[in-house]
């Protein structure tokens, strides 16, 4: 997620929806999620805030022995924040590769 939703008094609501695409491509697998972040709360701000995110993801593990640890994720954002008189949208991608190894 690119916001955290923990604002003081802040209240959320999220739903996920995940996949696994192995059956398509080896290893690959997706999900979506969207939440709504909400506050009226004084400690928060001086304005009530609403916030709603989407978050897709795409990430393929290899199947292959020579990449055994490597991780290949893309990771798109979609934020919305309202707060009374101020309005903004935040457009996150990230292209993200993970490597598990043994350190010792």
């Amino acid at each position: 997620m690119v916001q955290a939703v923990n604002r003081a008094g802040e209240q959320a609501i999220l739903g996920k929806f995940s996949y696994n695409l192995s059956k398509i491509v080896e290893g690959l697998s997706t999900y979506a999620l969207v939440v709504h972040g909400w506050t009226d709360a004084q400690k928060a701000g001086p304005k009530p805030i609403n916030e709603t995110e989407v978050d897709l993801d795409v990430e393929w593990r290899p199947p292959f022995e020579a990449l055994k640890g490597l991780s290949l994720r893309g990771r798109y954002g979609w934020v919305d924040v309202d707060q009374t008189t101020t309005h903004g949208v935040i457009h996150d991608m990230r292209a993200i590769v993970n490597y598990n190894m043994l350190a010792f």
